[in-house]
């Protein structure tokens, strides 16, 4: 789960510091300092290539186990729950099932499952053109193998956030974040749609579909998002940021930090400057100050 939530989060933060505008390159909106830190997670406690592959070589095992008759363990119970399925496709018949988070997980189980066979049917390839066994895996399967576990890795966090949705007693809230969930879960599969195509768990009609929900449920939160912000509780000191303030005055405070906070803008610092420039305006090539 880090490689995806540290990678994802990495192509978040750009998204966010480019909405932001010219803002965005000033660090007085606190984005450089959080991308800063953001960055180096997606090598430190695991390398996320290496993460990615030691989750699909589980899931590889996995998948023969199925073959060989053997039991598994319950993250991978789906594997043997869809290969039982007649077909990968999930027909989708109208805009209103994506509101469904049921429908979208199973959509979730079939591609990872698609791509765990594609992988491992990589892997026999290769071996079969006289390969090695670790050969296939390092250079004829690295690509799919990666695939695989980040598709495995979405279905998961999808499969782990719904069930945290449905344990929620206050209605009002859950039935926000049921619509956060159901947001999340389509753009993972917009994000993808040529890997849901390929394996036909999804069609034409289905992506459709997909994308009018898409845009119905980002009106929907429209009115909810800085709720949803703000019941991360992030203060100001937090933060940091000019502009993400719990009060607004973006502007203002842009103001109130270059004039007080940098201190090139102070009056006594300008009036050193002014005073060490008319010393040495022969060499600046200056007029007097």
């Amino acid at each position: 789960m880090k490689a995806i939530i540290t990678g994802d989060t990495l192509k978040a933060m750009e998204v966010l510091r480019r909405s932001a505008g010219g803002h965005g390159f000033s660090s007085y909106s606190g984005l450089p300092q959080i991308q800063t830190e953001v960055s180096p997670t997606a090598t430190f406690e695991g390398e996320n290539t290496i993460l990615f592959l030691q989750t699909a070589r589980f899931l590889i095992k996995a998948l023969n186990s199925i073959k060989k008759g053997k039991g598994l363990p319950e993250i991978a119970a789906f594997l043997e729950q869809v290969a039982k399925a007649p077909t990968l496709e999930v027909k989708i018949e109208s805009q209103r099932e994506f509101n469904c988070p049921e429908i979208i997980r199973h959509i979730f189980m079939n591609h990872a499952y698609f791509k765990i066979v594609a992988a491992n049917n990589r892997l026999m390839d290769g071996v079969g053109q006289g390969l090695s066994p670790k050969q296939a895996w390092d250079h004829h399967a690295g690509i799919l193998l990666t695939e695989a576990a980040a598709a495995f890795t979405y279905m998961w966090i999808f499969k782990t956030f719904m069930l945290g949705v449905m344990s929620i007693n206050n209605e009002t809230v859950k039935s926000v974040l049921n619509k956060v969930l159901c947001l999340y879960g389509i753009t993972k599969i917009l994000d993808n749609a040529s890997g849901y195509y390929e394996g036909k768990v999804l069609d034409s009609k289905g992506f459709k579909f997909a994308f009018a929900a898409k845009e119905k449920l980002l009106s929907e939160l429209r009115n909810e998002t800085i709720g949803l912000v703000e019941a991360f509780y992030y203060d100001d000191n937090t933060l940091a940021s000019a502009i993400g303030r719990a009060d607004g005055k973006a502007y203002e405070t842009l103001y109130d930090w270059a004039k007080n906070a940098n201190r090139v803008n102070r009056p006594e610092v300008q009036k050193e400057l002014i005073e060490l420039m008319n010393q040495n305006r022969g060499k600046l090539n200056i007029s007097k100050l």
